[in-house]
This record gives structure tokens, C-alpha cells and sequence, in this order.
């Protein structure tokens, strides 16, 4: 088991306002062949959820998923978790120590030719260019192709529509493809679809779970998979977990 110093975002602070990719793996160690990160007292590692492809019939990526536990064992969910950063800074620095976690990860998927889905949160677009170059870093470091990435940008909320958009092509520019996720929820839009111009569109489960119940959601379910189609984007089904639903998604005609 190899130990790293953990250092606090308020000790980051001191120093320096840059949130750099050697700043991030202070907060990070190995133990039995993972890699663990440390954000307040909560210890975060990564879980890996495939995505299927309807027409391939195969899994054509995987998508990289924050866990969480306080110092007693107790299981923190995703949503705590996030909920933790007191300010702007805090926020992009649990971010990045998400991103970092999950490449590192990534190393042992047998799979080194799938797309790895990645989640951003619009603030942490919005804030980057403030704490330092990071991202970039971090797939050299790794030796990871920018086109095997798929950077997602969670539905929260976001201040600054244009530094959002900004930000997202500055990874298309690396080569990254751009994902919407939870369509449909929260603070989703077709203008931030119009705005981004993402790759993929993931249309967030509830949608699924309405469809499963009711054959007027279902049909707009269909409704809505044509209209991004014709937008230029593929489209992910959350929630798929048994065979009812996969039906629903494979009749929808979306892609994933």
C-alpha cells in the first residue's frame, strides 16, 4: 500500500490559487490496486457502469462513477458528496480530484479501446480558466487518447452560458466529444443543446421510468430521440436494468 501526503483544500488555498494535476495527486493514494482520493473526511473512489449499444449489440463504453464513504465506513451518496464544496474553489478542486480519480482508475478496465464518459459540472466549466491548465494534463499524464473521452456536462446550473460553451469547445478542440447528461431533469434545456452542440445526448431515467407506466410518455420518449437525432446527436437511455425497459429503449430507436 503506497500513501501519498494528503493535502486539504484549505492548505491548497495558502499557496496557491492553481489547482494543478500535481496539486490534485496530493490528495490521492493507491490501496490493493485502486486508486483513492480524499476530499474533507470523505474517501472517494471510482465504479464503472457500462454503455450499451442497441445497434452493435455490445458494450461500447464505460461510464466513470464517484463513491463515496466517511471515515467510520458509512456509505455518502453521490449527491452529499457534491453538496460539500463551500465555494467556488472547493468546487473545482472536488472536480478535478473526481476526474483524476477516475482516469487513474480507468488503467485497469481490460478495455483500453472504449469510450470513457466523464462527468464536468457546468461550474467547474464556468470556473476552470481560473485555477490553471488541468485536464490536458491529466490525459498526457495518463497516456489516454482525447477521442476516447467523452466529457459530460452535468444538467445543474450554470451563471455564464458563454464561458459554459467556451469551455466545451475548448475539448472538442482536444478531441474530446461532449455529452448532455440527465436530459430531461433538473435544469436541462433544448437551448443548452442548441448552444453546445454536444456529441451524445443521455436522457436522464425518470423519463424511462415514466415510459414503463405510460404509452403517452413512451411515445413522446420516441418523440424526443428523432428530434435530437436530427439535431446531430446520439442518444443514451438511462435506467436500463432489466428487459422491460431495454424494449422501451430499443423501440425508441436511441442509440445507447
Amino acid at each position: 500500500m503506497t500513501i501519498a501526503a494528503v493535502t486539504s483544500v484549505d492548505q491548497i488555498t495558502l499557496y496557491s490559487p492553481l489547482l494543478t494535476l500535481e496539486k490534485i495527486k496530493q490528495s490521492t493514494y493507491q490501496l490493493d490496486g485502486n486508486v483513492i482520493s480524499t476530499f474533507e473526511n470523505i474517501t472517494l473512489t471510482s465504479q464503472f457502469q457500462p454503455i450499451y449499444s442497441i445497434d452493435h449489440q455490445k458494450v461500447i463504453g464505460y461510464e466513470a462513477l464517484i463513491r463515496g464513504k466517511y471515515e467510520d465506513g458509512e456509505i455518502v451518496s453521490p449527491d452529499v458528496i457534491f453538496d460539500t464544496p463551500c465555494d467556488d474553489m472547493s468546487s473545482v478542486y472536488l472536480d478535478r480530484l473526481c476526474r483524476y480519480t477516475h482516469v487513474a482508475n480507468a488503467q485497469k478496465l481490460k478495455e483500453q479501446d472504449k469510450w470513457l464518459f466523464i462527468n464536468v459540472s457546468s461550474l467547474a466549466c464556468e470556473k476552470s480558466r481560473d485555477y490553471g491548465k488541468f485536464f490536458s494534463d491529466l490525459l498526457n499524464y495518463f497516456n489516454i487518447p482525447a477521442k476516447r473521452v467523452v466529457v459530460e456536462i452535468i444538467e445543474d446550473h450554470c451563471t455564464d452560458n458563454a464561458k459554459l460553451v467556451e469551455a466545451c469547445n475548448y475539448y472538442k478542440s482536444m478531441g474530446c466529444l461532449i455529452a448532455i447528461d440527465d436530459f430531461g431533469a433538473g435544469h436541462s434545456n433544448f437551448e443548452r443543446i442548441w448552444n453546445i452542440r454536444p456529441d451524445i445526448v443521455k436522457l436522464d431515467r425518470s423519463i424511462l421510468l415514466r415510459a414503463i407506466n405510460s404509452n403517452h410518455t413512451e411515445k413522446m420518449l420516441t418523440s424526443i430521440v428523432q428530434v435530437l437525432h436530427q439535431s446531430g446527436c446520439l442518444v443514451v437511455i438511462e435506467g436500463v436494468e432489466n428487459e422491460e425497459p431495454a424494449l422501451i429503449a430499443a423501440n425508441s430507436n436511441a442509440d445507447f
